[in-house]
């Protein structure tokens, strides 16, 4: 008979031969895994949020109702696609799309703001034509426009000394106005506004050893910097649309291949041959 006082045998005593025993698997020491911290949204949506913060404090709304946008991009490009370089016209347009280029330095800024089809024009926003404070100065332009917004620019179609074909940001002021004193109240439709305010940087695209552009993995930021992303016959880089949220597998089919959707993501191809995707059991 076992007396009860006597103690258990110590898991990690040696033994005879000086060989320490293997703890339990149990051990209580053990610590567990830790989660990975979440890395939060990260800096460049916190200094966005600050800025539309920031505008709605006063009183400038970063997502308005409607701009009063007159044409598309597109109708501009195949319009005015006549004008030589130098050329200006006094015809006034007024459109709006995603600020994909911005270089915001100096007196004269230029801007590209491309449509959901991927064509692009450029915008240029002068200091002698824009009121001298306000929303709708260039300071302000500089403070509050990032790349992914959503700009509408209102003004002249002109091509650039270069030959750009470009709109020039001019505002319509009331009546006895001048740009050099203007403000907020003095603007009747702005020389340009944010229509959408973005809240995430664009998305990087890559070359690959080829020159062809690879698409990022998610089909929503794909269609932001690529105008390939659309069904139909894949290019050599393609970016497929993903399926709906609803459905746990959606299946395309075609006479070569094969490939089932888990979630949305993007599908990158090289030289008009998409990866292997094995089909679902």
């Amino acid at each position: 008979m076992t007396d009860e006082s006597t103690p258990s045998p110590d898991p990690t005593a040696t033994d005879a031969a000086g060989t320490q025993s293997p703890k339990s698997a149990d051990d209580s020491s053990a610590q567990p895994k830790q989660p990975k911290a979440d890395p939060g949204p990260g800096e460049q949506f916190e200094v966005r949020a600050g800025k539309r913060e920031r505008l709605r404090s006063e009183g400038w709304d970063p997502y308005p109702v409607s701009v009063p946008v007159t044409t598309t991009i597109a109708a501009v490009r195949e319009g005015y696609a006549h004008l030589e370089a130098g050329q200006e016209t006094d015809d006034v347009v007024g459109v709006a799309g995603r600020v994909v280029f911005l270089r915001n330095t100096g007196r004269l800024c230029f801007v590209t703001l491309q449509d959901g089809a991927g064509t692009t024009l450029q915008a240029m926003l002068s200091a002698k034509a824009l009121p001298a404070e306000g929303h709708t100065a260039l300071a302000a332009f500089k403070a509050d426009v990032d790349l992914g917004d959503h700009l509408f620019v209102h003004g002249r179609v002109i091509s650039s000394r270069r030959g750009e074909l470009s709109v020039m940001a001019e505002p319509v002021l009331r009546e006895g106005a001048e740009a050099a004193s203007a403000g907020d109240d003095d603007v009747e439709i702005p020389a340009w506004r944010i229509a959408s305010k973005a809240l995430r940087p664009l998305p990087k695209t890559w070359t690959n050893e080829a020159g062809e552009a690879v698409t990022p993995r998610r089909s929503s930021a794909c269609a932001v910097v690529s105008s390939t992303c659309s069904p139909g016959p894949p290019p050599a880089t393609w970016c497929a649309p993903a399926p709906p949220s609803c459905a746990p597998s959606a299946r395309t089919s075609s006479a070569a291949t094969t490939w089932s959707w888990r979630r949305p993501c993007c599908r990158s191809f090289t030289a008009g041959r998409p990866r292997a995707r094995s089909s679902p059991t």
